[in-house]
């Protein structure tokens, strides 16, 4: 599980744009790590 924070700024001003959650499925493929899926769970749009 990682966090997400999605900021830009706009005239020196930061405005936050989503937040929210991702998940990723890996699987070891021949020695290798491979994300095999990922889900995001935005939190309200602001």
């Amino acid at each position: 599980i990682s966090n997400l924070t999605l900021m830009a700024t706009e005239n020196s001003e930061i405005q936050l744009l989503a937040a929210g959650v991702y998940r990723d499925t890996v699987i070891n493929k021949a020695g290798t790590w491979r994300i095999a899926s990922r889900h995001l769970d935005l939190d309200k749009p602001y």
